[in-house]
Formats: structure tokens, C-alpha cells, sequence
């Protein structure tokens, strides 16, 4: 993502290990590492951020990213051992280079979590619609889906992430939604730690709630009884 302002309250008690410092206008790395540690609990788990993008974009509403950076951020957190690596950005159209990326990383039993987009549309949106990736969507706002590939839901919408000016703010996003997707999938990693990427994913969306969203504690439970 965009770094982490790893001495924010969100992040208390949260072991942190960041490429950079969030600069960010809004905080996005920031805001994506606290939802994520306080949806998986905080001492289950450790944040690798690896920032992926241009350093005079962060500071605009916006940051852009090349193919080549996101495929060395994958690749640098999947060999500094990262079990889950989630993908906040995305665009339209098909890219040879990210999907080899995501295949070696997939063969490497790490899962690959994405937002789905925020914009309506039948077109298809990477990497959230790529083979080998979860794409996450926000369970309020269904219609807001792009491409034909199911997704997996959570809450994006007025989500209370971090403020880098201190405390909390309500934001609303795909990311949020990937967020709290990911942190529950690590919740199931911690219950279970025989568990594989490929059945993190399974477990996800056969607990799922009867409208498509995520379920940690059936999850969760699901892990448990799955233990060896």
C-alpha cells in the first residue's frame, strides 16, 4: 500500500514492519493495517506494508503505481514470508506480468486478497477479478460490482479506520471491505496453522452469511474443527 504510520493508536500493541512512512493524503496504507490488525486481533498477527507507490503522487488525492512495482511489492512480501498479501489497487485491462506474479505467488501458498472497485460496470477490474485471487466487495453496495466474477463481501461502508491526524475517521471503499477480509482470513491462519491458502479461501466462502458476507466466528469455527 501507501506505508504505515506504525505509532498510531490503531496500530498499539501491533508489530509493524514498514517499507515507508504513509504520506499519503488520507492515510491509506495507515488505514488498511489497523483495520486489518483489529479485525484479526492485534497480537495474532504481524503487518509487513510494502509501499508500491510514487512518492510525489501520495502527496495528491491519489497514487499511482506501475506493474512493475506491484509485481516486486508481491514478490518482496511473499519472500519476506507474508501468508496473505492484499492489493488495494486496481484497474481495467488484463496484465501478462501481474498475473505470473500472482500464479508464482499463489504456487507458493500465500493468499491474494484485492478490492473489487468502487465503480459500476460489466468490465472486468484487476487484479480482484485475476484467477488466482480473492476479490472483495462491499456487502452494502452489491450493485456496484464490476466484471463477471463472484466475490466475497464484508462492511465498506462508513468504516472507522485511522486519521493521520489522530483518532478515527468513517471511510467507505472496496478496500475497507478487502480489509476486514483479510484480517479474518488471518484469523483463521492463527486458529489453524496447517491451514492452506486454497482452504483459507474455502473456508471464507462456505461460512459465508446467507447474503454473501463474511462470517469470522463461523469461520473461525470452521478452522478449529479442521485442525490436525
Amino acid at each position: 500500500d501507501t506505508g504505515v504510520v506504525d505509532d498510531h493508536e490503531a496500530l498499539s500493541g501491533v508489530e509493524t514492519i514498514s517499507t515507508s512512512t504513509d504520506i499519503i493524503v488520507d492515510g491509506h496504507g495507515t488505514q488498511m493495517a489497523g483495520l486489518i490488525a483489529n479485525t484479526a486481533g492485534k497480537n495474532n498477527i504481524k503487518i509487513l506494508d510494502v509501499d508500491i507507490f510514487d512518492e510525489e503522487s501520495k502527496y495528491t488525492t491519489g497514487s499511482i503505481t506501475t506493474t512493475a512495482d506491484a509485481v516486486a511489492g508481491i514478490d518482496y512480501a511473499c519472500r519476506h514470508d507474508a501468508r496473505i498479501v492484499t492489493m488495494a489497487f486496481g484497474r481495467h485491462g488484463y496484465d501478462n506480468a501481474l498475473v505470473g506474479k500472482m500464479e508464482w505467488a499463489a504456487k507458493e501458498d500465500v493468499l491474494l486478497i484485492a478490492a473489487a472497485g468502487d465503480k459500476a460496470g460489466e468490465e472486468a477490474w484487476y487484479p480482484a477479478d485475476y484467477e488466482n485471487c480473492m476479490g472483495c466487495a462491499d456487502i452494502t453496495k452489491p450493485d456496484a460490482e464490476t466484471g463477471d466474477k463472484e466475490y466475497i463481501h464484508a462492511p465498506g461502508t462508513q468504516i472507522s479506520v485511522a486519521d493521520l491526524n489522530g483518532g478515527f475517521i468513517e471511510k467507505s471503499g472496496t478496500a475497507y471491505s478487502m480489509a476486514i477480509s483479510a484480517g479474518t482470513a488471518a484469523m483463521i491462519m492463527c486458529a489453524n496453522s496447517d491451514i492452506t491458502a486454497d482452504e483459507v479461501a474455502e473456508v471464507l466462502v462456505d461460512t459465508e452469511t446467507a447474503d454473501g458476507c463474511v462470517n469470522a466466528y463461523k469461520a473461525v469455527s470452521k478452522a478449529l474443527k479442521g485442525k490436525k
